[in-house]
């Protein structure tokens, strides 16, 4: 690079400026949406993996806890045990006997949602017996965890009408 001085002071021409911000502006304009994908592909399996541990922590609590709070066998008492509300930016997780809930809610990042595949109680909550299995549902229950407008990356977690669950990281 050529140097001017003058009166002792040296610096850039005008040109090798302009030079070196346009080779800024093209390796930052390769490099914003590889950066974009990484944030997306983190967000969403970081979001998969704490919903996914929750929903583990809800199911594990309704073993536990069912007993302990009187709840009867046949599962008929909506209100009592451990459950999860989900919505398209947060979920609520609840514990209780419906006297005393214990309620805690979780943001997602930015720009990831969830979205709901299959059979939930008429308030939202998906509940589980007290054998881990859903209660209310016909079917197995899908969440699906993405990235706006990007859902066919996104991961599924899936959960048996027994109570098993599982995850899916292929695309969907």
């Amino acid at each position: 690079m050529k140097q001017l001085e003058k009166d002792g002071q040296r610096g850039f021409s005008l040109i090798e400026i302009v030079l070196a911000v346009a080779l800024l502006v093209v390796i930052s304009s390769a490099a914003v949406p590889l950066l974009l994908r990484f944030y997306q592909q983190a967000a969403v399996e970081y979001e998969t993996e704490h919903l996914l541990a929750d929903i583990r922590k809800a199911q594990s609590m309704s073993r536990t806890s069912a007993p302990a709070l009187g709840m009867d066998h046949s599962g008929s008492d909506d209100r009592q045990g451990a459950s999860l509300l989900i919505d398209r930016e947060s979920y609520l997780v609840r514990v209780g006997n419906g006297q005393t809930d214990i309620k805690t809610r979780h943001y997602y990042l930015p720009s990831v949602r969830v979205a709901k595949e299959g059979q939930t109680s008429a308030d939202g909550f998906i509940f589980f017996k007290d054998n881990g299995g859903l209660r209310d549902s016909g079917s197995m229950m899908t969440l699906v965890v993405f990235c706006e407008g990007h859902m066919g990356e996104g991961r599924r977690i899936m959960i048996s009408r027994a109570g098993r669950i599982r995850i899916d990281r292929r695309s969907l």
